[in-house]
């Protein structure tokens, strides 16, 4: 074996095995982002601090989490696969503290609780306007 052709072995091999690496690096990641009970066939990046997640592969993005240096600002979920989301959480150093809901699957907010001051507000739609049912 020349010296040129020794010399060109060397990257070949540090490039195989590189690759084996990185798919192995990937399968990893798969197997350890899978929940029991879902899985994730798809995660990616839509937006700067956004991630995404389609759990059932059906092209849509279900969950879609706002991240801002490693701290989870808000996410929002299509609960019924309809295309819609319908379900919105903000939090606030790490613990929700506004939660909405479009439980008819209408498009509209029908139920929002929302922690001000260490208090919880719970709010229906009801004619048009949000109730506070605790005052009930």
């Amino acid at each position: 074996m020349t010296y040129a052709e020794q010399r060109w072995t060397a990257p070949k091999v540090q490039q195989r095995v590189l690759t084996v690496l990185l798919v192995l690096t990937f399968a990893a990641i798969s197997v350890v982002a899978a929940r029991p009970g879902w899985v994730v066939s798809k995660i990616s990046l839509v937006k700067d601090g956004e991630i995404a997640y389609d759990f059932d592969r059906d092209g849509r993005q279900d969950l879609i989490e706002q991240w801002e240096q490693g701290t989870l600002l808000a996410a929002r979920e299509d609960t019924n696969a309809d295309g819609r989301f319908d379900a919105f959480v903000v939090y606030r150093d790490g613990q929700p503290v506004k939660l909405e809901y479009d439980l008819d699957h209408d498009g509209e907010i029908d139920y929002r609780s929302v922690v001000d001051d260490g208090r919880e507000r719970v709010e229906v739609l009801v004619n048009g306007k949000f109730v506070d049912i605790r005052k009930q």
